[in-house]
């Protein structure tokens, strides 16, 4: 989300308590963990309401269980039906809530209710009076999740240590929804409820890993539907659970580019902001403490730098109720994921909190405009292609290319650049959305394909070449010489299809290894296009380590010249990321080593107007010489540096 302060903070469940927290209330432990978080810095935490606790209802059935209930009552009162509390809602709980509201309150820290808690780490914790009917459809179960929603909306309209309302943890791996239209009723159902009775508080749903594309049925929550009713959308980018799996280890640079990767993908195709509502590195089995500080700070960089809402580690504390559900069945949930020790000790990752959270108190995040993104990675339509929009996505970075990741019914015109990549089949696009492409590029725009076995109308005229023959290449290593320099880059993993073709006023930009044009720039219109036989994003899915050394981004960069894209800073770095945000007459300059090694880099400014580079980390001024208009700077391996540029 998009708020006056970046959001610092954690998932909360009590260290000895877990998920029984409500049922075994223990206000004085969560006081000392809620001023563990304000002791390094935290602003936010995110708290679950598990719904069994707070409307535990119990129907009182007549002949034969027929339907309707005689009467339905709290599980714990049977005086309490719904005469006298039409919601059902366990006025135990809600003091119980009341206090944990006015501890938040105490240590200024902020807090995200998730209403209807039903999985969680694992493990589903259904709702007594659910008889196997459908959370998602069933009218009965929609009546109290709507009351449920409608009461805390009343209650707490007004309350000013809630950030905002989460419909849910995960519902989407709680149980099956019938539909994509079940998932979207859903959504909008409940959001209304609240925002009927609550106009002061954003209403998001936390789910796990939304769907992209929009044309068939796979997954049944999409990015698209949820943003047309929540608020801000949220992520859970952990690397182990990606619908991606980079083959290196969790500190080198695409494994870090992965929750930007998320946050942007969310950003572009759902047109809301974003917050990264659960990040962690799950555990001492994925990694040791100072790794998992060294991931966690590349990351909080990388996120402020891609104007996500905040950052809530996953989670508070490491737990001491092994034996109880989830912890019980989940033995990751037991390998020290918190911030803090079972005996409240911070770890390294903790500290890390602690330095980013001071470092924040210099920037007036809410004052923050981002920077402008000139470039658009465009997804499929019918297809979740992942793989080959990341890689696009970190070779667009390591090129300097800020590009926004949009679906192909976007307005196009608001771009010099389209890039396109690993296309394949023949449903990747709609004909209209592929006739608004080629009308983009003739009216002046730039647009770059990689073939992956697609099958495109006006494609020849558009690469100005001519095709021979479509073939299966089953060759499993693969070249792509560069023709500018001396650059040949190396891919490993099988093609969809090849294509034999011959040049017809395209220049030849790439060769394979028997002489063969693989990369063509074409002038198509008033615009330019380039068209690259191998699927290259793709392909660096295969790639290990040796991404390190890869050059792959030289393509793009040479993109971003062609389309005319140019940049307020350069960095003599391809892993050093770098976004430059406004901040009323200065900028905000965000540089991002997502290298595990320090590097040494040289900072060009190209605009002449700018005198002074401020290192915020440091507090070091850098004076802009009228000659070169550039400064040295090394930022550590894992790290990042915010400088204010006047």
């Amino acid at each position: 989300m998009r708020d006056q302060e970046f959001r610092l903070g954690v998932n909360y469940w009590p260290r000895h308590r877990g998920l029984a927290m409500w049922r075994d209330w223990h206000p004085e432990e969560i006081e000392a963990e809620f001023a563990e978080m304000a002791g390094v810095g935290l602003n936010t935490a995110r708290i679950f309401l598990v719904w069994n606790d707070f409307q535990p209802l119990r129907e009182q059935r007549g002949y034969l269980l027929a339907e309707p209930p005689l009467d339905v009552f709290l599980r714990s009162d049977s005086s309490q039906n719904e005469e006298v509390n039409p919601a059902l809602i366990d006025p135990v709980m809600i003091h119980r809530f009341d206090e944990l509201l006015a501890i938040a309150g105490r240590h200024k820290i902020k807090l995200i209710p998730t209403l209807f808690v039903g999985w969680m780490s694992g493990t589903s914790f259904d709702v007594d009076f659910r008889q196997g009917r459908n959370v998602f459809s069933d009218p009965t179960l929609l009546k109290y999740q709507a009351r449920y929603a409608s009461f805390f909306a009343q209650r707490y309209c007004r309350e000013e240590t809630i950030l905002a309302w989460d419909l849910g943890n995960e519902q989407n791996c709680l149980m099956p929804v019938e539909s994509r239209d079940s998932a979207w009723l859903w959504t909008s159902f409940l959001c209304q409820q609240l925002k009927r009775f609550d106009k002061k508080h954003p209403v998001t749903s936390g789910m796990h890993e939304l769907g992209m594309a929009a044309g068939r049925e796979g997954k049944k929550f999409l990015i698209r539907d949820l943003a047309a009713e929540v608020d801000f959308l949220c992520v859970h980018p952990y690397q182990e659970f990606m619908p991606l799996k980079n083959p290196e280890p969790p500190h080198f640079p695409r494994n870090t580019y992965i929750p930007a990767w998320q946050t942007r993908l969310y950003q572009g195709i759902g047109k809301k902001p974003v917050l990264c509502e659960e990040f962690g590195t799950l555990g001492h089995s994925m990694m040791s403490d100072a790794m998992t500080a060294k991931v966690a700070r590349t990351v909080f960089y990388s996120l402020l730098a891609n104007d996500d809402g905040g950052f809530l580690w996953w989670c508070h504390t490491d737990f001491t109720c092994s034996r109880e559900p989830p912890y019980e069945f989940c033995l990751m949930e037991n390998d020290g994921l918190g911030l803090f020790t079972a005996d409240g000790q911070p770890k390294a990752v903790a500290k890390e909190f602690a330095a980013f959270a001071a470092l924040l108190q210099k920037i007036p995040w809410g004052q923050v405009e981002r920077q402008p993104r000139e470039a658009a990675i465009v997804t499929p339509w019918r297809e979740e292609e992942h793989a080959a929009v990341f890689n696009a996505f970190v070779l667009s970075k390591q090129a300097g290319i800020e590009a926004e990741i949009v679906g192909p019914e976007v307005d196009f015109s608001q771009y010099k650049l389209l890039i396109l990549p690993s296309v394949r089949g023949a449903f990747a696009f709609k004909r209209s959305q592929w006739d608004r492409m080629l009308d983009f590029v003739r009216q002046g725009g730039a647009l770059y394909l990689s073939y992956d076995g697609c099958s495109l109308p006006q494609m020849e005229e558009l690469f100005g070449f001519a095709v021979d023959y479509r073939w299966q290449n089953l060759a499993q290593k693969h070249a792509l010489s560069l023709s500018a320099g001396e650059e040949r880059l190396s891919y490993l993993g099988s093609l969809n299809a090849a294509l034999k073709l011959r040049p017809r006023g395209a220049s030849v930009l790439g060769k394979d290894e028997q002489g063969e044009p693989v990369l063509l720039q074409n002038q198509y219109g008033e615009g330019k296009s380039v068209f690259c036989g191998l699927p290259v994003e793709r392909l660096l899915g295969n790639c290990g380590t040796e991404f390190i050394a890869d050059r792959t981004f030289s393509i793009y960069r040479d993109l971003k010249e062609l389309a005319g894209i140019d940049s307020l800073i350069e960095v003599d770095s391809a892993f050093v990321e770098r976004v430059v945000h406004t901040l009323g007459e200065k900028k905000l300059v965000i540089l991002v080593n997502h290298n595990p090694k320090d590097v040494n880099v040289e900072v060009l400014v190209n605009r002449l107007c700018e005198k002074r580079l401020t290192v915020l980390n440091s507090g070091k001024v850098y004076e802009l010489a009228p000659v070169d208009y550039m400064v040295r700077l090394s930022i550590p391996g894992n790290d990042g540096l915010v400088c204010l540029l006047e």
